[in-house]
C-alpha cells in the first residue's frame, strides 16, 4: 500500500513539473499558437509569442496593395522566432529580412488575471526605412513589464518604397505601411481575449518614426474605437517628418531610375514586377544616411491622402478624432539634427 501511494505522489510530482515546464499553446479564431516560457528576472514566468501573421503575405500581387486578412492555419503554429525584418533599401543590422513580414508578438504573464491584462501595442521607430522587432528581444520587455502585468505587443510594419512609395493619385497611393499597423490593431482586439488581455484597455504607443504611426492611427476613423489611450515619444503626426508629399518625388525619381513610365496609368504593374534587389540598387546610393541634397533620410513616409485620415488638414483630423489620454514623451534636445 506504502508503494502505491508513493507512486502516486511522485506521477503527480511529475506531472506538476510537466505543466510548469511545458509549452503555452492558446487557442484564437485563426488557429492554435504555441509559443514558449521566459523565467523573469522576478522569478515568474512569461509566455513569449513570436511570429504571428496578422495579414497575408504582401508579396507578388498583394506587393503596393492594403494589408488583406490573414487566413486561418490548420496546423498549432510554432510561434517560437521572431520574423525576419520588412524588406527595405538595404539589410538592417545583418538581419534577415524579406517581403513577407507582417508579423506581430505577443509577451504576456503566464497566471491568468480575471479580470485581464492591460495591453501596450508598440510600433518601432526608424525613419519609415529601417527597424524590426527582432532588436527589442523579449527578454528585457518581460522582465521590465510584463513582469508588472502588462501584455506587451510588438508589431512590424512595410517600410521604405513597399510600405510608402505613392505617386499621390488612386495609381499609387501610399502608406502601406500605415495600413498594416491598423491591420495588426485590429488583428489584437480579435485575438488578445484569448491572451487574457482586455481589449478596452489597449494603449498604441511607439517611438520616433513609431510614434507618428500611432499618432495617426488616433486620427483615422478605422482605428477609433480599438485602443483607449496613446504614447508617442520622440515625435508625432505633427512633426515636420511625421507626414509630408516629398515621398511622391522620391517616387517619381525611382521610377524613372528603376525602369518604369511615371506617367503610365500601369505604373503599380510595373513595380510590383521588380526585384527587391533592384530597388536597393536605386535607393541604397541616395538615402544610406547622406547629408546630400539628393534624397533626404526621411523623405519616404507617411503622405496626408484623404483615405487614411480622411480629412487633409492635421488640425482638423485632430479637432474630429475622440479625445483620448495621452502621453507624450520628448528628449531635452529633441531633434536636433534633424
Amino acid at each position: 500500500m506504502r508503494c502505491i501511494f508513493l507512486i502516486f505522489v511522485l506521477k503527480l510530482f511529475l506531472q506538476n513539473i510537466f505543466c510548469e515546464d511545458s509549452d503555452p499553446i492558446v487557442e484564437t479564431i485563426y488557429g492554435s499558437v504555441e509559443g514558449f516560457n521566459y523565467k523573469m528576472e522576478s522569478g515568474e514566468n512569461a509566455e513569449i509569442f513570436l511570429g504571428l501573421p496578422f495579414a497575408a503575405p504582401p508579396i507578388e500581387n498583394l506587393r503596393f496593395e492594403k494589408p488583406q486578412e490573414v487566413q486561418k492555419w490548420n496546423e498549432t503554429l510554432k510561434a517560437k522566432e521572431f520574423p525576419p525584418a520588412c524588406a527595405t533599401f538595404d539589410t538592417f543590422m545583418g538581419h534577415q529580412e524579406n517581403e513577407d513580414c507582417l508579423y506581430l508578438n505577443i509577451f504576456k504573464p503566464k497566471h491568468s488575471n480575471p479580470n485581464g491584462y492591460p495591453i501596450l501595442f508598440f510600433v518601432y521607430g526608424g525613419g519609415f526605412l529601417i527597424g524590426d522587432t527582432k532588436t527589442y528581444g523579449y527578454k528585457n520587455i518581460s522582465d521590465n513589464l510584463v513582469s508588472q502585468g502588462i501584455i506587451v505587443v510588438t508589431i512590424q510594419y512595410r517600410l521604405g518604397p513597399f510600405g510608402f512609395f505613392s505617386t499621390g493619385d488612386s495609381r499609387l497611393p501610399g502608406n502601406y505601411g500605415l495600413w498594416d499597423s491598423l491591420e495588426a490593431l485590429k488583428f489584437v482586439n480579435k485575438i488578445i481575449d484569448k491572451f487574457n488581455g482586455d481589449k478596452s484597455r489597449i494603449t498604441i504607443a511607439g517611438t520616433s518614426a513609431g510614434s507618428a504611426i500611432v499618432s495617426l492611427l488616433g486620427l483615422s476613423e478605422e482605428g477609433y474605437n480599438l485602443f483607449s489611450q496613446i504614447l508617442p515619444m520622440s515625435g508625432s503626426a505633427f512633426s515636420q517628418w511625421g507626414s509630408k508629399n516629398a515621398v511622391v518625388e522620391v517616387t517619381n525619381e525611382v521610377v524613372d531610375e528603376i525602369g518604369c513610365e511615371r506617367n503610365s496609368t500601369k505604373i503599380k504593374e510595373c513595380l510590383k514586377e521588380k526585384s527587391v534587389s533592384e530597388f536597393q540598387k536605386v535607393l541604397k546610393p541616395k538615402v544610406l544616411f547622406t547629408l546630400r541634397d539628393d534624397i533626404s533620410l526621411l523623405s519616404i513616409g507617411p503622405k496626408m491622402d484623404g483615405d487614411f485620415v480622411k480629412v487633409n488638414c492635421l488640425k482638423k483630423a485632430t479637432k474630429n478624432a475622440p479625445k483620448r489620454p495621452t502621453f507624450i514623451g520628448v528628449c531635452s534636445q529633441e531633434s536636433i539634427m534633424s
